[in-house]
């Protein structure tokens, strides 16, 4: 990619950032340019500007993950007038990391959703349901509101019949 092509795509990457969707796609193209020319000066800026021009904390923060990700043993840091740093010299990209940037693009997920930095993550594992955390959860948010175990038992076993009366 040439550098006015790169420009266009960081650019193109802040004009989007309302559409989170849209931005992901122009992310992924830098981190790929990165990828290829192995220059971090799009990173570097995006972050930048991320913070300072746009005010947009969570950007400047995906971005980091991104490329801590796609480069787990990279460097990144501030120099002393607090301008992002990204070191990956000697540091090659994991084809696992672009994988799941790419599935994350493909299924068009927005940078701004927890969803998107679990599949960045590989953290797609659903965790097993625990009936008793929920249930303690639930007997403490309606003790909160002045429900009796009584009435919230009471309650539960209409609802139960309900759900059974209504699959038969």
């Amino acid at each position: 990619m040439s550098t006015n092509d790169i420009m266009n795509v960081e650019s193109n990457f802040f004009r989007s950032l309302g559409n989170g969707v849209k931005a992901g796609e122009y992310l992924q193209a830098m981190i790929l340019s990165v990828v290829q020319s192995r220059d971090t000066t799009v990173l570097v800026r995006a972050m930048d500007r991320a913070r300072n021009a746009k005010n947009d904390e969570q950007a400047a923060r995906t971005i980091a993950l991104v490329v801590g990700q796609v480069w787990p043993k990279c460097k990144l840091g501030k120099d002393k007038n607090s301008i992002p740093t990204i070191k990956i010299s000697g540091i090659d990209a994991d084809p696992n990391a672009l994988k799941r940037l790419k599935e994350a693009t493909d299924k068009g997920l927005s940078i701004r959703h927890s969803t998107y930095r679990k599949v960045l993550k590989g953290d797609t594992d659903t965790p097993e349901f625990d009936l008793k955390k929920s249930s303690v959860a639930l007997a403490k948010r309606e003790q909160r509101n002045g429900i009796t175990k009584a009435a919230a038992l009471a309650a539960f076993a209409a609802a139960w019949d309900e759900v059974l009366k209504a699959a038969s």
